[in-house]
């Protein structure tokens, strides 16, 4: 023990390091799940898509079209989209929004100009997407045209 100090005053210092390292590591957690979740991220997120190097039986090559509905602050929206098979992989794919709220527009931009990367050359039977680029909306309208598609193309 150090000169001077009483085992009462040891015991509150050791017991208030212990409370610092406990609030750093609380803290360092909160901080790394907000991180990780912040919806207002305008950056790329991974897309829930696989690519598998066997083409996955059941899909028919071909170039299919549908629409996909979803639901904004602004009202209801629609998203075509068109979609190559080849060998149950993506081989190409493009969209057009249908927005009519210039908020919704400017989502489905951001969607339209990122989503690809996250679609060609993936296993259309695994596809799904999640938040693109800051959109969490367009994503459930891309999904749900892409699920017409997927029936549209079994064998």
């Amino acid at each position: 023990m150090e000169p001077g100090m009483s085992a009462r005053t040891k015991q509150i210092i050791t017991t208030l390091a212990v409370l610092v390292v406990i609030t750093v590591i609380a803290v360092g957690a909160q901080v790394s799940a907000r991180k990780k979740s912040d919806p207002t991220t305008a950056t790329v997120a991974p897309a829930t898509a696989t690519a598998t190097s066997t083409a996955p039986a059941g899909y028919k090559d071909g170039t299919y079209s549908a629409t996909g509905g979803f639901n904004t602050p602004g009202g209801p929206e629609t998203i075509d989209i068109s979609v190559t098979v080849k060998n149950g992989v993506v081989a190409s794919t493009s969209a057009t929004a249908n927005s009519r709220d210039r908020e919704s527009r400017e989502y489905d931009t951001m969607f339209i100009d990122n989503y690809q990367q996250y679609v060609e050359g993936k296993n259309i039977a695994n596809l799904n997407l999640s938040r693109i680029a800051g959109a969490s909306l367009t994503p459930l309208g891309f999904n749900n045209a892409l699920q017409q598609i997927k029936s549209d193309a079994s064998a």
